[in-house]
């Protein structure tokens, strides 16, 4: 993830119907790219081999959409909508210069991101007449949970607030790092941070200064927080103790966040992939087709019914190196806790015998597979604010799919 990822909304254009016209586009065509209804998408994202894929999404050109993969300095052949040969060079830390090769014509841009969103400036090689356009950024969903993915430059600055920790103890304290943000109906954020076994929590509004402590590293600071742009938010910090002020800024995207620190002359960055926002207590609240889906796992007709009417309850907390802790208030299952390690085997026994699966996270989605009776059941869990929505398949017969939706209480 970079901190240009992002989803970006064409709001303005200017010029680009002259540049346009030498690839050959139907006049149909032309006049439904440059409706004004035509609303123009970009989704953007860093890969980890330093590569970026563009989406482009077109509602009243839809032959038109593409999405591609490239990497800085390298010219990509891409095939869709056209054929074409794309070039993308860093000129300096906000602006990408990109010439794309199409029809015969060579266009050149220079697109330039800002806090709002970003600017492109294009013409066509050779040939007179220049286009510009303005994208805004969406402003992505904050509130979920975030798991530190990586980090460079982090453990100098580790050092300044603990300078007798190893980097054993930096590097066991790293592993554990995530946190959960929740933008409140106020205004406010509430941010529970766990790390290296500890928690804290703290409450702040923008643009009003706050006090945190960690008593850990015995960070005592004074804290404001203010917006920068869509999804960016910046913290300046200042010791209590001897009035040295440092900065970070959080950068959200749909899949993730960054985190850019400067302290003094030590800069870190952070990468935090968004996660499942599981924790809390859950119950039933609605379910749909769950009698075939019983029928075909071979539940007794007795058990049956009572597991239709029945409205669960379970309460979900993450413990740390990705294990979870379920409580489940069912018949069907155990009393007391279950612990499951992502990745891993699990085996829990169940009225009607064992059951054994394992179970993954793909953002903030949960996929579980489980075997039972010699039955293959896949369940994917989608986490959406106060919502859990779980459809269950038995041996992949999807028409015998069973959903089952839980609110958060």
């Amino acid at each position: 993830m970079g901190k240009f990822d992002g989803v970006y909304v064409l709001e303005s254009r200017e010029g680009w119907e002259t540049c346009i016209a030498p690839i050959g586009m139907s006049e149909e065509m032309l006049k439904r790219m440059l409706d004004p209804k035509n609303k123009v998408t970009w989704n953007m994202f860093e890969n980890g081999d330093g590569s970026f894929t563009w989406s482009t999404t077109l509602s009243l050109v839809p032959e038109w959409n593409s999405t591609q993969t490239v990497k800085p300095g390298e010219r990509t052949e891409v095939t869709s909508p056209v054929k074409s040969f794309v070039t993308v060079t860093k000129k300096d830390e906000n602006t990408w210069l990109n010439r794309t090769e199409m029809a015969g014509v060579v266009f050149i841009s220079e697109v330039r991101y800002h806090s709002y969103g970003c600017t492109v400036n294009g013409s066509i090689e050779g040939q007179p007449g220049s286009y510009k356009e303005e994208f805004k950024k969406v402003s992505p969903k904050i509130t979920g949970y975030y798991q530190l993915e990586s980090e460079t430059g982090m453990f100098e600055i580790f050092k300044v607030f603990a300078p007798s920790q190893t980097k054993e103890e930096f590097k066991s304290f790293m592993d554990s790092v995530e946190m959960k943000i929740t933008e409140n109906s106020d205004g406010s954020f509430t941010i529970v941070e766990r790390g290296g076994g500890s928690k804290q929590t703290y409450t702040f509004k923008l643009d009003e200064e706050w006090e945190y402590r960690h008593e850990s590293f015995g960070i005592e600071e004074k804290r404001v927080a203010t917006k920068v742009g869509p999804g960016a938010i910046k913290f300046v910090c200042k010791n209590t103790k001897d009035g040295k002020t440092y900065e970070w800024t959080v950068t959200f995207t749909q899949h993730g966040a960054t985190v850019d620190i400067v302290h003094g002359g030590l800069e870190g960055h952070e990468v935090y992939r968004r996660g499942a926002d599981i924790e809390g207590s859950w119950k039933c609240v609605a379910k749909s087709d769950l009698s075939l889906y019983l029928e075909l796992l071979e539940v007794p007709a007795d058990m049956r019914k009572q597991m239709i009417e029945g409205k669960d309850e379970f309460t979900a907390e993450r413990l740390s190196k990705g294990k979870l802790k379920f409580n489940i208030n069912s018949p069907f299952f155990p009393d007391g806790d279950m612990i499951v390690e992502l990745n891993e085997n699990y085996s829990v026994e169940v009225m009607g015998g064992q059951m054994n699966g394992v179970a993954t996270e793909c953002g903030e989605t949960m996929l579980n597979v489980m075997k039972f009776g010699g039955k293959t059941i896949a369940q994917t869990e989608k986490y959406t604010g106060d919502f859990l929505i779980v459809e269950s398949v038995v041996n992949g017969c999807k028409n015998a799919a069973a959903k089952t939706i839980f609110a958060r209480v």
